[in-house]
């Protein structure tokens, strides 16, 4: 009996792990596709803080928080005229992913 509650404890805290540590391995991988699919989208140059990735607050899905976000213009439009001006500044946003999605890279 004891055996069973071992083994049976031991997967369970392997599973609690994984859960806790997925987020820092994911979070290189979403930061360089937030920065590629915003940047496309917006046709201008963005940069952004901090991002902090969590699993255990709203499983099973991943909540994505961006810090400092600033897009500015790249004078992508007709004759420069959007060059160096802020298109868009936010404290912080956040958003809630299906963990699927992020790790089948959709």
């Amino acid at each position: 009996m004891k055996r069973i509650i071992l083994i049976i404890s031991g997967i369970v805290a392997a599973a609690a792990i994984a859960i806790a540590i997925t987020p820092l391995l994911l979070r290189k991988s979403f930061e360089t596709k937030a920065l590629e699919f915003v940047s496309r989208e917006l046709d201008a140059d963005v940069s952004f803080g901090a991002v902090r990735l969590s699993i255990l607050s709203s499983f099973p899905h991943v909540t994505a928080e961006i810090s400092n976000i600033v897009a500015t213009g790249n004078g992508a439009l007709e004759s420069n005229i959007n060059k160096g001006d802020t298109l868009l500044y936010t404290g912080s946003d956040s958003a809630r992913l299906s963990l699927t999605d992020l790790l089948g890279g959709n």
